[in-house]
């Protein structure tokens, strides 16, 4: 992307430097703020609002500029490393410890086909078409700030369905929470007092 708008070598190490450290900031926030409010905040709640920023950052990268790239960059990069800190204690929380293994490397295999289809698949496709669309100087490849918009509308979209999830999710949970007995409970607390 960063190619299709002008940016250099130099923009690229930035991007990345950028994503990584707001990656480690997100799991960092995202790890300690639901338990710091941990009185009347469910984990899919900071998960809705982990979508929200998603969205946002995909919708700044859909802009298609350097400074829309660098902001859209930061966000997305802090709202995924949020992700991977929610997933597991969330995924605790609504089906007990017993079975956490093989619920969180179903939920990493899930995570992983999503990828392969929206960056390999779906942006390739949209990037052909505009490359047809708007040719690089050379003939090879795309410039401008239409390249990857679709695929950024999509995928903002998709956290926007992700975020409906997060919604329906949260009151099942707290159904569920409600109608727990004290025995299902107890077992809970065995489960995790053998781990």
């Amino acid at each position: 992307m960063v190619d299709a708008l002008g940016g250099g070598e130099s923009m690229r190490a930035i991007l990345v430097s950028l994503v990584s450290v707001a990656n480690c900031l997100g799991r960092v926030l995202f790890g300690v703020a639901p338990d710091a409010l941990a009185v009347g905040a469910p984990r899919a709640l900071f998960l809705a609002a982990n979508l929200v920023l998603m969205g946002c950052a995909q919708l700044l990268l859909s802009l298609g500029s350097l400074p829309s790239l660098v902001a859209g960059a930061a966000l997305a990069g802090f709202s995924y490393g949020g992700f991977w800190t929610l997933s597991p204690a969330m995924l605790a929380e609504l089906f007990g410890r017993r079975w956490i293994a093989t619920i969180y490397n179903s939920m990493s295999l899930a995570v992983s086909s999503a990828s392969l289809v929206f960056s390999t698949v779906l942006a390739s496709h949209f990037y052909d078409v505009q490359s047809g669309l708007h040719p690089a100087g050379g003939g090879a490849g795309c410039t401008g700030p239409t390249c990857y918009r679709l695929t950024h509308l999509i995928m903002a979209s998709a956290a926007g369905a992700g975020l409906v999830s997060a919604a329906v999710l949260r009151d099942r949970a707290r159904r569920r929470r409600g109608a727990l007995s004290p025995e299902v409970d107890l077992a809970d607390r065995a489960a995790a007092a053998r781990c």
